[in-house]
């Protein structure tokens, strides 16, 4: 399938709708290779992940993850940052020649707060030929899947020998694609860490911290597989990417890099890739505040929409650091890493079916451009201000088909226009308006919601709280004023619904972003579309009008539930419009024909600086 850009992003995609939640990543791989690979070419092979031949011993001492930061590895203050990484320039240009190694230094103790663990060095490593540095690194993590190639004993630990399934392997094309961008890359395999009963992030952060060390070592296994000293590294350019289990994995270590309590203290962690993440084993609302990517599919027959939780929380915690949520049709869990076997979907999905949803190698494809322009938005100079990755400034979520976005900007460029959260809200007789918490409950748990549908929209993305309206005539309408009070600037974190403005500075320009849901269980939308007014009075005294039309989600039904239940991929349609200044209050009317709800997920003024 030919690579396509998605403005600076490649886009190789199939159709397909729906993402089902269910637990952390279980699916088995197959009986790994024992051969090494060792790539140096610009481009990057679709392979199967395999074993390196084991070592039975470890060149390098036990290292303490929390001693005294290698001297080594800190840059020279006054060396100029490798000036390949520029994430102003086009993503379309000639890739780095790079050297691609599986490396194996055997198993060896490192110590914890906890006690001492034996950890497996092995992994994968690659970097660019034609730079010497200092560059960004990126640490790539797998997923939590079956351990071992062994039939019925896939999750016991440890495994026979020779059995050990090299899940690194299997991500080794993203690997690749980071260093093709200008990064030192590196997966390190974690089974014995996620097999482990104390605190993954504790285990993965000490062996990150020897891996890291080591590429500095040229008496390492790490090293001495590459063939040669590794370039030089930025310790204050890091990026984390994490796939499924590694996802959460990596936004535990993001909170740990860094500390004075921690391994990593001259690390500075700049942004988090989550493909896919599960969000059962670290609460998404501790996502930290740096610049994150959260890709979801809608064939994720695995975690499903529960990562893009990491995205709806920051509506509610105030955010000096934007937040970004791709939704790639089509895609599916397996299909991230090489080495799964791709899962069986359940029924009910739309457009998942066998023939339908995105081959393994055209979701690769995609990711192995996303992940690295990502990274290297990153490690720029402005991310904060501008986040060109998924441009802001776009008037639909639609950047391309195959692709849906949502953008949240930092706390201090948004003001809601929502009232505070069970607060009243004006609506005209039409209009029926009822506040819907986030997360899954039911009606007769929470009295009152059930025009929220929780249960019913069995995969609405990042179930998050909302204004469900529900009309029976065209003319039905809300408003909502924009508040008044003084803005804080201390980071803090609130209800959602937090009345303070964005900062107006001379030369500011204003758009509105509002993002809205068609409930598909509501059988009165019919097919839709759903079309609704907006009208608002800017302080200036002037009028803005514009208009949007909504479609409704394609669902299916879920065989045998006892209540109306639908599978599909619900993500909310968000839509950005200019402004010509800031608001002072805001109508919506539906005048669509039919009757029918939507689901208000936010309407918010977002500032942009000049």
């Amino acid at each position: 399938m030919p690579k396509k850009r998605i403005g600076r992003l490649a886009l190789g995609l199939a159709m397909g709708m729906f993402l089902f939640a269910t637990g952390a990543c279980t699916s088995d791989s197959p009986v790994p290779s024992t051969a090494a690979r060792s790539t140096t070419d610009s481009e990057t092979p679709e392979t199967q992940p395999s074993t390196p031949p084991s070592s039975s011993t470890n060149p390098i001492a036990t290292l303490n993850p929390t001693a005294a930061p290698d001297p080594t590895a800190t840059p020279n203050p006054t060396a100029t940052p490798d000036p390949t990484i520029d994430p102003d320039a086009d993503a379309a240009s000639p890739p780095h020649r790079i050297r691609s190694v599986a490396y194996d230094s055997g198993m060896s103790d490192i110590g914890f707060p906890s006690g001492s663990r034996s950890v497996r060095g092995w992994g994968v490593v690659a970097a660019p030929t034609d730079v010497a540095g200092p560059l960004p690194v990126a640490v790539v993590l797998h997923g939590a899947h079956s351990f071992c190639a062994v039939e019925g004993r896939g999750r016991t630990w440890p495994c026979p020998p020779g059995t050990e399934i090299a899940h690194q392997q299997g991500l080794t094309y993203l690997v690749e694609a980071l260093a093709k961008r200008g990064f030192l890359a590196i997966a390190p395999g974690l089974n014995a860490e996620f097999a482990d009963r104390a605190p993954s992030s504790e285990i993965t952060l000490g062996l990150i911290d020897r891996e890291l060390r080591n590429l500095l070592d040229p008496s390492a296994e790490i090293t001495r597989a590459f063939g040669g000293d590794l370039p030089s590294y930025d310790p204050s350019r890091l990026v984390l990417v994490g796939h499924s289990r590694g996802g959460s994995t990596a936004v535990e270590l993001a909170r740990s890099i860094g500390s004075e309590s921690g391994g990593l203290r001259r690390w500075k962690v700049n942004g988090l890739v989550l493909l896919e993440p599960n969000a059962d084993t670290v609460d998404p609302s501790l996502l930290p505040d740096i610049p994150t990517v959260v890709v979801i599919g809608t064939c994720d027959g695995d975690t499903g929409v529960d990562g893009a939780q990491f995205v709806t929380r920051a509506f509610t915690t105030r955010r000096a650091s934007p937040v970004a949520l791709a939704m790639v049709r089509g895609a599916t869990h397996n299909g991230t890493n090489a080495g799964l076997l791709e899962e069986a979907m359940l029924p009910g999905r739309p457009a998942c079916g066998t023939g339908e949803r995105l081959k393994p190698e055209e979701q690769r494809v995609t990711f192995a451009d996303l992940v690295p322009d990502a990274a290297r938005q990153f490690v720029g100079p402005t991310v904060n201000q501008r986040f060109r990755l998924f441009d802001p400034l776009r008037p639909a979520d639609d950047l391309q088909a195959g692709l849906r976005i949502v953008h949240i900007d930092p706390t201090a460029q948004r003001t809601t226009l929502l009232p505070r959260f069970g607060r009243p809200v004006t609506a005209t007789p039409g209009l029926v308006p009822v506040w819907c918490p986030a997360g899954r409950f039911s009606a007769s748990a929470i009295a009152g919601t059930e025009q929220c549908h929780r249960l019913e929209q069995t995969d609405l993305v990042g179930v998050p709280a909302g204004l469900a309206l529900r009309w029976d005539q065209p003319g039905a309408a809300i408003v909502l004023a924009a508040p008044q009070t003084t803005p804080q600037t201390t980071p803090q974190t609130t209800p959602q619904n937090t009345e303070r403005p964005a900062t107006v500075r001379d030369g500011t320009s204003f758009m509105l972003v509002v993002r809205l849901l068609p409930d598909p269980i509501d059988e009165r939308l019919g097919g839709g579309p759903v079309v609704i007014a907006l009208n608002g009075l800017l302080r200036s005294g002037s009028v803005w009008n514009a208009e949007i039309v909504l479609p409704v989600s394609a669902v299916g039904d879920v065989p045998d539930s006892p209540f109306p239940a639908k599978r599909g991929a619900l993500l909310w349609s968000e839509r950005r419009l200019a402004l010509t200044g800031p608001l002072a209050a805001l109508t919506l009317t539906v005048t669509s024909p039919r009757a029918g709800s939507v689901l208000l997920v936010g309407a918010e003024v977002v500032t942009v600086s000049p």
